[in-house]
């Protein structure tokens, strides 16, 4: 029998930014060092698992962003304030979002300054949303920065000491770390592994690497036939996404990276396969999120088609995961 339990707030999923915004939308922009530096470190906080990172907006004020790696476009939440940083809104454009409803509304927007310590881009490209859906003004987030800073930089992501690494991607070290092959489709990064569940020992899964998501692993309920709910599951409220409410189940999976990294790990098995049915991702498993990520030094190297782990020197385990191999 599944158990019904309300996941516990601490955790909730607050923010699932994995809609499919437009491809013909995609306004990669112009990121640069400033100083011709081949590597620049900035601090970030955490919220609710997310990376929140300090960009400042057309020179004009500092604003918080989540580094969401599954968001194609830059996002900003709150059309007024847009409107106050002398952001011009273009045409009106619509994509899908993560959860109970359907269609989500924005302005095009082009020609924006973002600034972070040691980088700039000019003349980017953001979706100024019509209506801030989540309601992120009221704990100071106001968008989301994803696609266009991986796609210029190499992005080594420590969750202990809280460091943001942007490096040039042919110079950084890579002693340590376990590669990992990733596939960059529509600007969003799939890594291709395998899972241990319902007494399958090797399940295969194409998972999309969300740093937007605040959950470890989440897996599409009936995209493999092994991939459904174990029966120690609960149910759970995930979160909410730009497209409303999503709802799942609570379970425990073996997530095998490689022979060498394998992770005992939680699950949140969705209900409905909203990810794939709104986007051209159906081959796809599932997510891996930050709530995993966190237990290893991360780079993200869409460059060269790669990610890279490294466990914390510290003992591996916070109650949700534990390393089983490496």
């Amino acid at each position: 029998m599944l158990n019904h339990k309300r996941y516990p707030a601490q955790i909730l999923v607050l923010l699932l930014l994995t809609g499919e915004l437009l491809i013909a939308d995609i306004d990669p922009g112009g990121f640069q060092f400033t100083d011709g530096q081949v590597t620049v470190d900035i601090p970030f906080y955490t919220f609710n698992n997310q990376v929140i990172l300090t960009v400042i907006v057309n020179d004009k004020v500092p604003l918080n962003f989540i580094l969401d790696s599954g968001s194609a476009q830059a996002i900003f939440f709150d059309r007024k304030l847009a409107s106050q940083l002398g952001i011009g809104f273009g045409r009106k454009i619509q994509f899908s979002g993560v959860g109970d409803n359907n269609i989500v509304t924005a302005y095009r927007a082009r020609g924006v300054k973002l600034a972070l310590p040691g980088v700039e881009g000019n003349m980017m490209g953001m979706a100024i949303l019509a209506t801030d859906y989540l309601e992120m003004k009221r704990f100071d987030i106001h968008g989301v920065i994803g696609y266009q800073l991986f796609a210029r930089f190499a992005i080594k992501i420590d969750y202990q000491t809280r460091t943001l690494s942007l490096m040039e991607p042919s110079m950084y070290q890579s002693d340590g770390y376990q590669s990992l092959p990733v596939e960059i489709k529509d600007s969003k990064p799939y890594l291709n592994t395998s899972i241990g569940l319902n007494g399958y020992q090797n399940v295969p899964l194409n998972l999309m690497i969300d740093t937007g998501g605040s959950f470890g692993l989440s897996l599409i309920n009936g995209s493999h036939p092994a991939i459904r709910p174990p029966e120690d599951a609960y149910k759970v409220l995930v979160g909410s996404g730009l497209g409303g409410n999503l709802q799942g189940y609570r379970g425990k999976a073996t997530l095998k990276f490689n022979k060498e990294l394998q992770t005992e790990s939680d699950a949140i098995f969705i209900n409905h396969r909203e990810f794939s049915k709104k986007g051209k991702d159906n081959s796809r498993s599932g997510s891996i999120g930050n709530d995993l990520f966190k237990e290893y030094v991360v780079i993200f190297d869409y460059v060269n088609s790669k990610i890279l782990l490294q466990p914390h020197k510290s003992d591996y385990y916070t109650g949700n995961y534990r390393l089983i191999s490496n």
